[in-house]
């Protein structure tokens, strides 16, 4: 029998509703078939009472099961928008988030009327942050790291992508490794979406069982990260340098006080659009800086 597309729209967004907590499964049905037949939302709508190809039948069946079972669309079309740019994702790195964009945000604000930013995003992943911050930082120079060389092969696929690579320096290390040994070089700026779920919280993730592990899992309750991060920190930020990090539910208060221990001033907090606490960011009192 043969099914037109707007037939086996329908059929996919009730698989998809009835399986998943998505909030929009019309949509989702929509976006897969894009990329199941490589064309744009406005060229589908035009072919919405087209014959389905039969030779793509079977394919967009099998994405949509696969969306139906759990893994997250941005996995199964291997690409996120973020900032209005588009990244290419696999399981090695995490899917950038709404909640994230605000920390670019910020960053951009504050660093916007600074000649030249150097900044430092540690955890890179994808290289949404750093990739962002340089795109909209036009004078910015961008180092960035992560532990991970799957999720810096992906970080430097979109760099190029982007035309960005010879902006953005990617460097594999835990945390400040990379750049430990060159004490002449402080930034303006050092930024982070860290892992920081907890063990506890770990289990009831919707997303554990495709989003890499170690993206997402921080011991001490979820605050290892942010320790080392904050405490490292005035090694190599500048004199009134910003730290900018984000931080999961109820994290910020915690976040606010290491970063007033470790002498940090200017403390502010950014919630999200769900009304989180999300950003904390503080800036590194004059006399700190270790020299």
């Amino acid at each position: 029998m043969k099914l037109l597309i707007r037939d086996t729209l329908k059929w996919a967004e009730e698989e998809i509703k009835k399986s998943t907590d998505s909030a929009i499964p019309s949509r989702e049905a929509e976006i897969l078939l894009e990329y199941v037949l490589n064309i744009s939302r406005e060229k589908l709508y035009v072919k919405l009472q087209d014959i389905f190809p039969a030779e793509s039948l079977e394919e967009y069946k099998s994405l949509v099961i696969e969306r139906t079972l759990g893994k997250p669309l941005a996995y199964i079309i291997k690409k996120k928008e973020f900032m209005s740019l588009e990244f290419f994702v696999t399981s090695s790195v995490l899917i950038p988030r709404p909640e994230t964009e605000i920390l670019v945000e910020e960053v951009i604000k504050w660093a916007k009327n600074i000649k030249n930013p150097l900044v430092l995003d540690i955890g890179t992943g994808s290289g949404c942050i750093a990739l962002s911050l340089s795109k909209y930082l036009e004078e910015s120079f961008i180092y960035a790291s992560d532990i991970s060389e799957k999720a810096l092969y992906i970080a430097r696929k979109n760099a190029l992508n982007l035309g960005l690579s010879h902006k953005v320096f990617f460097y594999c290390g835990n945390l400040f490794e990379p750049v430990k040994n060159n004490k002449k070089v402080f930034f303006d700026v050092i930024v982070s979406n860290p892992p920081y779920i907890s063990p506890s919280e770990f289990p009831e993730l919707s997303v554990k069982d495709y989003e890499p592990r170690e993206a997402l899992l921080s011991q001490e309750e979820g605050f290892f990260f942010f320790k080392r991060i904050i405490s490292d920190a005035s090694d190599y930020l500048k004199t009134g340098g910003l730290l900018a990090l984000e931080a999961g539910i109820g994290q910020a208060e915690r976040v606010c006080e290491l970063m007033k221990y470790h002498k940090f001033e200017n403390i502010s907090v950014v919630k999200d659009l769900s009304g989180i606490d999300r950003v904390i960011m503080g800036e590194l009192k004059s006399s700190f800086q270790i020299i």
